[in-house]
């Protein structure tokens, strides 16, 4: 059991180092039209504001090809928190992770209070960032999420046509772990971003192709990292178990080596 517990935290961080450096050639180098990392031996590359980019993508500030940069609700909502089979979900930072959301805490609003905040609610596709808190961090709505709103969160709907809003999460994400993205945090006490500042924020803009295929292939990895941390959640909730059988006497090693239950 050890061993498989050993063998399963090597697995992610061998994951996560890929992924690490994945981000970094897909979304600096990108793809060539033959689905292959693009590299300055090979391809065309130019100087842009972020650095050496290939000749195909441009930069654009975030409000260029958005069309709606806004706050969440921000006010007292607690009064409209409902337990109710048809309440809202209403999402706030603690529910925003890198690229994916954590609903395990989630919050629901009595639908006439999200039929009021008319500006704060979400559809599958918009991107939400963190304001403040643990600052930065972003997500995009989920298809199995068709209805819900939010709180305090930067909500970004973008042009569809123009961008995988996907794309862009990754995006962020990457700039906020390399840094990139700081000079947006404003405050003395506690940092928080103005959505003035996030509409100048310049991204990439490779072809939609291109950023749907950059995004597909990094998705792909979280879906095996979560898969790989979902595998080792069960082997130490096992271990536990069967630690709690040994010392109550409600198995012998014998069984347990065998996989039978105690026929005594």
């Amino acid at each position: 059991m050890d061993r498989a517990i050993e063998q399963t935290e090597a697995l992610i961080a061998k994951q996560q180092r890929l992924k690490t450096g994945l981000m970094q050639d897909l979304l600096t180098r990108g793809i060539d039209e033959h689905g292959n990392l693009r590299s300055e031996k090979t391809h065309q590359f130019k100087d842009s504001p972020l650095g050496r980019i290939p000749v195909e993508w441009e930069v654009k500030p975030m409000g260029q090809v958005s069309t709606l940069i806004t706050n969440g609700f921000v006010g007292v909502a607690t009064p409209y928190y409902t337990e109710s089979s048809d309440g809202v979900p209403y999402l706030y930072g603690n529910n925003i992770r890198c690229n994916r959301m954590d609903m395990r805490k989630l919050t629901r609003i009595t639908r006439q209070f999200h039929e009021r905040q008319q500006k704060s609610q979400l559809k599958p596709g918009d991107m939400l960032t963190v304001q403040s808190g643990h600052i930065g961090t972003t997500a995009v709505v989920p298809d199995d999420l068709p209805e819900s709103n939010c709180h305090a969160l930067i909500l970004t709907k973008f042009k569809k046509d123009l961008l995988d809003p996907n794309f862009v999460s990754f995006y962020c994400n990457f700039c906020l772990e390399t840094g990139t993205m700081g000079h947006l945090f404003v405050g003395s006490t506690i940092k928080h971003i103005n959505t003035s500042d996030f509409a100048k924020f310049s991204i990439p803009f490779p072809s939609k192709d291109e950023q749907s295929e950059i995004a597909k292939r990094l998705l792909d990895l979280n879906l095996s990292i979560d898969g790989s941390a979902q595998g080792l959640s069960k082997l130490r909730s096992l271990k536990t178990a069967l630690m709690q059988d040994l010392l109550t006497g409600r198995k012998r090693v014998t069984a347990l080596l065998d996989g039978k239950e105690d026929a005594g």
